[in-house]
């Protein structure tokens, strides 16, 4: 620590007194106010504070470092570039991170590796009030499920083998064209047209529910349905339905029914709220099992 008091002697002018008191008052100094050091380390017991500008070497701090005066602490300012040497194995962060600037994650291409958590748990990048606007990736690559609010592909977009456990998709917008080599889904809605495809099991001789769906979502509506008898390899069904219905009554008419070796009498109802397609099979019980394959066709 700097002295603020300066200690002058005169060998010819001043009495023993006066060394006496000099030496002294530099004993007080050097106990109270001089922080002092040596190769052994020496400790300097107390508080200190500098005022001016402190330069070191290397500053090693054994407990806390942080901003503010003393007993009092604040927010710790640091105003120039700092850098962890490659010697700083691992940099912990107990609280927030918090970055006002850009965030990048550069390491030499040679010793690339990919940025990961600490523990293979579940993490959130954003949430439902703080969310990423944008991202870009040159490669995306989800193992697990993918679960996409909003996808929306401005130029043209080319799959070529898409593979995934589990999609969820809120909306899904293609202003461009999109070339997918298979595309398996259980519903398809274009321009007010839907497409849903069912696939339903009888093992009872009683009216069975095939297909069901509510009524508000479409009054017009077709059926393709296709049966085959599970014991039968020589059983053939297939049977059209035109359907409407009002809100309360059901109409249809039926054509291109094929039977062969597959008993079952189809037929579309209004049941409460919705639209039930039942089948009756009398051959059909826990061992003679009857499958349906629907495709049903719907205005909206």
């Amino acid at each position: 620590m700097a002295l603020l008091t300066f200690v002058s002697l005169d060998s010819n002018a001043d009495s023993f007194s006066d060394w006496l008191n000099k030496t002294n008052e530099m004993i007080d100094l050097m106990r109270d106010d001089v922080m002092t050091a040596n190769s052994t380390i020496a400790n300097t017991s107390g508080d200190a504070r500098l005022l001016g500008t402190f330069i070191a070497n290397t500053v090693h701090v054994v407990d806390t470092l942080s901003g503010g005066d003393f007993g009092a602490t604040a927010n710790l300012v640091v105003s120039t570039n700092t850098n962890f040497a490659n010697t700083c194995d691992e940099v912990h962060v107990e609280n927030d991170l918090r970055v006002g600037g850009s965030l990048f994650y550069t390491i030499d291409s040679s010793n690339f590796t990919n940025l990961i958590p600490a523990n293979n748990d579940v993490y959130s990048v954003g949430n439902s009030s703080t969310q990423w606007a944008d991202g870009y990736f040159v490669d995306l690559n989800v193992s697990a499920n993918a679960t996409i609010q909003n996808l929306e592909v401005t130029g043209n977009t080319t799959i070529g083998d898409l593979t995934m456990t589990d999609l969820s998709v809120a909306n899904l917008e293609v202003t461009g064209t999109a070339n997918i080599q298979s595309l398996e889904v259980a519903g398809l809605v274009a321009n007010g047209v839907a497409f849903i495809g069912n696939e339903t099991s009888v093992s009872a001789n009683t009216s069975t529910v095939i297909d069901s769906f509510a009524k508000t979502q479409s009054k017009g509506f077709k059926y393709i349905i296709h049966g085959v008898n599970e014991n039968d390899s020589t059983s053939v069904f297939t049977l059209e339905l035109m359907c409407g219905h009002n809100g309360s009554e059901m109409f249809f008419t039926r054509y291109g029914e094929i039977s062969n070796n597959f008993d079952a009498t189809i037929v579309p109802e209004i049941s409460g709220s919705n639209v039930r397609l039942l089948a009756t099979c009398p051959d059909a019980n826990g061992t003679d099992i009857h499958t349906f394959n629907i495709l049903r066709i719907e205005t909206r």
